[in-house]
């Protein structure tokens, strides 16, 4: 049982991680991004020359799985369980701490 209480507050210490142009379009095709069929709305996430190029917004969920280069990292995929052992208010609040910082 996890006692509620002690999340409560807690504030989580910064992790930092980096990505590049080419981390951005990887993870974009890897999420079955196209531009196949004429339309270009996800061009924006394909090509860095785009001019409205960005990352596709969920990659930031994806940034703190950095496998086994980062030093606090939880590896990808997470072990059997892992993601069952955190609590769903901390997961929801980290995803949207990294969303908005």
């Amino acid at each position: 049982m996890v006692d509620a209480s002690l999340a409560v507050g807690h504030v989580f210490p910064p992790c930092p991680c980096s990505y590049n142009a080419r981390d951005a379009m990887l993870y974009a095709l890897g999420i079955g991004c196209t531009v196949e069929g004429g339309d270009e709305s996800e061009l924006r996430y394909l090509y860095e020359k785009a001019e409205d190029f960005a990352p596709f917004p969920t990659m930031a969920l994806a940034l703190g799985f950095c496998g086994s280069v980062g030093h606090d990292a939880v590896p990808y995929p997470p072990p059997h369980g892992a993601m069952g052992q955190i609590p769903p208010g901390e997961r929801d609040a980290a995803s949207f701490a990294l969303c908005t910082s």
